[in-house]
């Protein structure tokens, strides 16, 4: 693919970081916040509509709060650009909390319509496009824990197949508590979130005359249809798709690279992506995890792509990264990585923009 495709802008609703700035402060400052964002009410009665908001889902607002900070940070002049910009939000629960409370309502003798629509995975994206007025293409996808990786694939679809010059894309999750919804792959680590990202061609920032923050160079998502307890068949299908995110580098990424996952410490999961790392770097490699900053929901990779974006803006790695000895100093290339506990992997490999600006 030829078309370079670079980020503009940013917005979050995460744990102790409902903004950029907040986001910036807690990634480089080195708080890590708590499960569950607190101030979600206060930030959806200042920034969304009072009539809309009523009726949204607490996914719903943060998603549309995280859409909305990254379209304004980019200077998305939305009366000018509507029909231009597409939307890709990915989940692994979807409305899960909401879907819940359906279950128990349906127990009873009456049910709000309102809590069936919104019930379904893609009302986060219909809310969206109701409050920007956005008419590009819309997409929703739901895979596991790497959703968030693979919303931001999709959307680099879209942009290199020109179906949208312009894409809003990100991905969310709402902590939940319902006896009928275990997530073996959450475990006692739970989170909530929603990270987003305007993604465009770099011909169309050039043209809006907007900053390019950092290039999306390659990506992989890889499916694994093998036994999740088969570690060594995991390692291949994790070297496949770290591989093929740095196929189109000519090798040039390798120089000052991170990886950015979610690590729980010990378990298979860090096993197999230790292991692939070893293996295609050769040896150990720089690694920071978004586990202290956000849990373990599906969606985390939006905390990733946005944590990865401004680590190459600013030159800078997150607090509590584990830096290698050979690390050069300089934040050139970050891995983000998503991995399911049934074998799935996904790499997205951003780099700073070509001949842009560098602290």
């Amino acid at each position: 693919m030829n078309t370079r495709i670079v980020i503009t802008g940013t917005g979050c609703v995460f744990p102790a970081a409902v903004g950029i700035g907040a986001l910036e402060l807690a990634l480089f400052g080195g708080g890590a916040g708590n499960r569950r964002v607190e101030d979600l009410g206060e930030a959806s009665k200042r920034r969304l509509p009072p009539l809309v908001r009523r009726r949204m889902s607490r996914l719903a607002s943060m998603v549309c709060l995280a859409c909305g900070e990254s379209l304004g940070a980019a200077g998305i002049r939305l009366e000018e650009e509507r029909d231009r910009i597409g939307l890709v939000f990915g989940t692994g629960y979807g409305e899960l909390d909401t879907t819940s409370r359906m279950f128990l309502a349906g127990l009873e003798d009456h049910m709000s319509p309102t809590l069936f629509h919104n019930s379904v995975h893609n009302a986060p994206m219909g809310y969206a496009g109701i409050i920007t007025g956005i008419r590009g293409p819309s997409l929703t996808v739901s895979d596991g824990h790497v959703s968030g990786e693979s919303a931001f694939i999709r959307a680099a679809g879209l942009v290199g197949g020109g179906v949208a010059s312009i894409v809003a894309a990100g991905a969310g999750d709402e902590r939940y508590a319902f006896p009928l919804f275990q997530d073996p792959g959450q475990g006692s680590d739970p989170g909530e979130g929603s990270g987003f990202a305007v993604m465009e061609s770099l011909e169309s920032a050039a043209r809006r005359g907007a900053r390019a923050i950092s290039e999306m160079r390659g990506w992989s998502a890889g499916a694994f249809d093998g036994d999740p307890e088969n570690v060594g068949a995991r390692v291949d299908c994790a070297c496949a798709a770290l591989g093929e995110a740095l196929s189109g580098t000519g090798g040039t990424a390798r120089s000052g690279l991170a990886i950015f996952a979610h690590l729980w410490g010990n378990g298979t999961d860090d096993e197999v992506l230790l292991s692939a790392a070893s293996r295609v770097f050769g040896g150990e490699v720089t690694t920071w995890s978004s586990r202290d900053f956000c849990g373990a929901f599906p969606a985390s990779g939006s905390a990733r792509m946005l944590a990865a974006a401004l680590s190459i803006a600013r030159n800078e790695l997150p607090a509590g990264t584990r830096i290698t000895p050979g690390f050069g100093g300089r934040v050139e290339n970050v891995l983000v990585v998503g991995m399911d506990p049934e074998g799935d992997v996904s790499a997205v490999l951003l780099s700073p923009p070509e001949g842009g600006p560098r602290p």
